[in-house]
């Protein structure tokens, strides 16, 4: 009953990667979740200096506060994808990628979970006893 769901999830993942703006460059998202990410590994707080920001995302900043910005995200995405920052930085060190390899780490975050919600779907739709047809259809 897993392997189905397990590849529902292996084909969302690489569809969303391929496809979701943003995946490989980083767009307005992923950059105001990196720095959010980064600011709460770093310094334990969720307030970051605009100089931290593409400008592409400037205009997903809260009000400055002594200079500096707060996304108008909640924290949650952020302390979520903190492995993947982790793991973006320490692929980036190995590699010697930089800042766009932390970004395209923790810009996966998205597609990670759309990936697992649909294998869960998946599993969901099996264990109903729907028919393997069906909960691949729904699930895909």
């Amino acid at each position: 009953m897993t392997r189905p769901a397990a590849a529902v999830g292996l084909i969302v993942l690489g569809l969303t990667l391929a496809t979701v703006r943003g995946s490989f460059g980083g767009g307005q998202d992923e950059e105001i979740v990196f720095v959010q990410t980064a600011s709460l590994v770093r310094h334990r707080d969720l307030a970051f200096d605009t100089a931290e920001v593409a400008e592409v995302a400037a205009q997903a900043l809260g009000p400055a506060q002594d200079g500096r910005h707060y996304a108008v995200y909640g924290p949650a995405q952020a302390l979520a994808a903190t492995p993947l920052y982790l793991a973006g930085s320490l692929a980036a060190r190995l590699t010697g990628g930089g800042r766009a390899t932390v970004v395209r780490w923790v810009g996966g975050f998205n597609p990670l979970v759309t990936a697992l919600t649909a294998a869960l779907l998946c599993l969901w739709l099996l264990a109903l006893d729907l028919g393997r047809p069906v909960a691949l259809a729904t699930s895909l």
